[in-house]
């Protein structure tokens, strides 16, 4: 995918930016792009009337839990990457 106009547009104004996306999702936009600017439009409006379930809230708050009780259980970053990419 070619390099998006947005860095070396930055000092543009809204309604030039606005044109200027316009141009691409005519001319050059493939569907991943489309769909991701359409959930970061979607993530954003729904951004206040988004609420953590319930469920999900009780996972965290045991995960937190169990850390509290072990901080120093469990792996740290880099030993975790290396498992991962078979180091």
């Amino acid at each position: 995918m070619k390099t998006l106009f947005l860095y070396k547009h930055l000092e543009m104004g809204i309604p030039q930016r606005i044109e200027q996306i316009e141009k691409y999702l005519h001319t050059q936009a493939d569907e991943r792009f489309i769909n991701l600017v359409f959930g970061m439009i979607k993530a954003e409006t729904e951004k206040e009337a988004y609420e953590l379930p319930e469920a999900h809230k009780r996972i965290l708050d045991q995960r937190l839990e169990t850390h509290e009780k072990n901080p120093s259980a469990g792996r740290g970053w880099e030993e975790v990457k290396a498992s991962l990419l078979g180091k």
